[in-house]
């Protein structure tokens, strides 16, 4: 967060993971205005990636067998996104854009 809020770093996910994270947070804060609040923080701090009826087609054509997965890839593709971080790594093999681990990322990162 504090590279992304220095600007040094630049982050996205698709309106779609928008939704789960506040599902989520929202189960997790049992709060709808703490995580609203926590939300629009984040939300300030990131790109939401808004995909249309074309990306929902494409997502098909991924290679990618989980089509929430698809719709990531093409929403990472749209975005010209150097990674997807993803603690599921395996799942985004036939992926256009290479997927890492959190941890790969920040080690990756650090050493650029």
């Amino acid at each position: 967060m504090l590279l992304m809020s220095r600007q040094q770093l630049t982050a996205a996910i698709t309106a779609s993971t928008a939704s789960d994270i506040y599902y989520l947070s929202r189960k997790h804060l049992k709060s709808a205005v703490v995580t609203a609040r926590h939300l629009q923080k984040l939300f300030s701090l990131i790109e939401i990636i808004a995909v249309d009826k074309t990306d929902c087609l494409a997502a098909f054509a991924t290679g990618v067998a989980d089509y929430e997965d698809s719709l990531l890839v093409v929403g990472a593709a749209k975005w010209n996104a150097d990674y997807i971080v993803t603690r599921n790594v395996k799942d985004f093999s036939a992926s256009l854009v290479v997927a890492i681990t959190p941890t790969d990322f920040l080690l990756k990162w650090d050493g650029e």
